[in-house]
C-alpha cells in the first residue's frame, strides 16, 4: 500500500470519528440551547457575587463593632 492511500484512510477515519462525536452531541441534546447555559452561568456568578458582598459587609460591620467596643471601653475610662 502506498503512502497516499495511507493518508486517505487516516483522513477518512478521522472524519468518521469527528462525525460520530458530532452526531452523539446532537442526539444527546447538548447543542439544543447553548445560550441558556451561558445565562445560567452568569446568573450563578451574580448570585455568588451578591453573597460575597453580603458576607464581606457582615464581616466589616462585625469588625467595626469590635473596634467600637475596644475604643469605647478605653474612652469611657479616660473620660470618667
Amino acid at each position: 500500500m502506498s503512502l497516499p492511500w495511507f493518508f486517505f484512510l487516516l483522513c477518512l477515519s478521522m472524519g468518521l470519528a469527528a462525525w460520530t462525536v458530532f452526531w452523539w452531541t446532537v442526539r444527546s441534546g447538548q447543542l439544543k440551547d447553548p445560550e441558556a447555559v451561558a445565562g445560567e452561568m452568569l446568573e450563578q456568578d451574580a448570585l455568588d457575587g451578591t453573597r460575597m458582598i453580603e458576607e464581606s459587609a457582615i464581616e466589616a460591620s462585625a469588625r467595626e463593632r469590635a473596634g467600637r467596643r475596644a475604643n469605647g471601653s478605653s474612652g469611657q475610662q479616660a473620660g470618667s
